[in-house]
C-alpha cells in the first residue's frame, strides 16, 4: 500500500513540535529560576499597544536615510528594535534580542545595554533563541531586569526544509500557534532570522500594518558602519562584502530569508496584516509595497 509522503512528513513535523514544546517548557523554567526572569505569557500586550501599526527596525544602512520628521512619524506608533539596534538614538517600544555563541559579542551587547539602561527603562525586552543560548543572561542590568521576558520559539532552520516542505510545515504550525497563543503569547515561530520571528509576533499580536525599516538584505552595510558611530562600542562586521548572510542560500539553508518571508506572508498572513518595506533600496522591495511616511 502506498503512503502519501506528505502525510509521513507532517507526522514528523507534529512529533518534532511535541518534543520541542516539552524541551522549551523545562528550559524556560530553568532560565526563569536561574536568572529570575519572567516569561512572555506574563505580558499583557493589549495594554501596551498604542497603534495598529508596528515598525520593525532593522540595522541596514538605509536607516541613515530617514529624517527627523520620519522618526517623529514612527514614534507615534509601536516599534520593535532587534540585535544591536540600540546603537541608534531612537528608543523602540519593544526590543528583541538573542545571545550570541560568540562571548565577545555578548560582552559588547551588555556593555552597550548598561550604558543605555536609563533610556530603555520603559522598553519591553523579549529574549529569543533560549532553546540553545542564554549563558550570560546574568549580565542584564538589575535596574531594567524587570523589563526582560523569555520568549521561546519553535525553530525550523534546516538544510533539508525546501520551499515545498516549508509550505506544508506552515500549514501545521500556524494553526497550532494560534491555538497555543489564543489569549496570551506563549510560543513563537522562527526560521533563519530574527525578522521572521518578529513578523510572526506581529501577526499573533493582531497588528494591521507592519513596516520593515532597515531590512535591506542585499548588502552587509549597517547603519552603525557610518563614521559618526566610529567612537561607539559595536560588534565587528565580518560580512562587510556581499549579501546579508540570512539572505544567502548557501548559509545552511536552501531558502533565503526573503524567500521564507515571501512564502510566509503571501501564502498565510496576507489576509490578516499588510506588510510594507520602507526603503526602495531593500531586496524586499521586489515583492513588498513601499510604505509612505507622509
Amino acid at each position: 500500500m502506498l503512503i502519501n509522503k506528505n502525510f509521513i512528513y507532517m507526522g514528523k513535523i507534529k512529533l518534532y513540535i511535541f518534543i520541542m514544546c516539552i524541551y522549551i517548557f523545562f528550559r524556560v523554567i530553568f532560565l526563569k529560576i536561574m536568572n529570575r526572569l519572567k516569561s512572555i505569557n506574563q505580558i499583557n500586550f493589549e495594554e501596551l499597544k498604542k497603534s495598529d501599526t508596528l515598525f520593525i527596525l532593522g540595522s541596514g544602512s538605509s536607516i541613515n536615510d530617514l529624517s527627523s520628521s520620519d522618526w517623529e512619524h514612527i514614534s507615534k506608533h509601536d516599534s520593535v528594535g532587534f540585535n544591536f539596534w540600540f546603537l541608534h538614538d531612537f528608543v523602540p517600544s519593544y526590543y528583541v534580542y538573542e545571545e550570541s555563541l560568540d562571548q565577545r559579542r555578548n560582552d559588547i551587547f551588555y556593555e552597550i545595554l548598561d550604558d543605555k539602561k536609563e533610556l530603555y527603562k520603559n522598553t519591553v525586552f523579549l529574549v529569543k533563541d533560549i532553546e540553545r543560548k542564554g549563558k550570560t543572561l546574568h549580565k542584564i542590568p538589575s535596574s531594567i531586569k524587570n523589563n526582560f521576558y523569555l520568549a521561546p520559539s519553535v525553530s525550523f532552520t534546516s538544510n533539508f526544509l525546501d520551499e515545498n516542505k516549508f509550505f506544508y510545515m506552515l500549514n501545521e504550525i500556524i494553526p497550532f500557534l494560534k491555538k497555543v497563543n489564543s489569549n496570551r503569547i506563549r510560543l513563537l515561530f522562527n526560521r533563519k532570522a530574527s525578522l521572521i520571528y518578529i513578523v510572526m509576533l506581529s501577526y499573533l499580536l493582531g497588528y494591521k500594518k507592519v513596516v520593515l525599516c532597515g531590512v535591506d538584505l542585499n548588502n552587509n552595510h549597517y547603519f552603525f558602519d557610518d563614521v559618526k558611530y566610529n567612537n561607539y562600542k559595536k560588534p565587528d562586521n565580518s560580512y562587510i562584502n556581499g549579501v546579508h548572510p540570512t539572505n544567502d542560500i548557501g548559509n545552511k539553508d536552501p531558502m533565503t530569508v526573503a524567500q521564507i518571508l515571501e512564502v510566509l506572508y503571501f501564502k498565510f498572513l496576507y489576509k490578516n496584516i499588510n506588510l510594507y518595506i520602507l526603503s526602495n533600496k531593500s531586496e524586499l522591495a521586489k515583492f513588498l509595497p513601499i510604505y509612505k511616511l507622509s
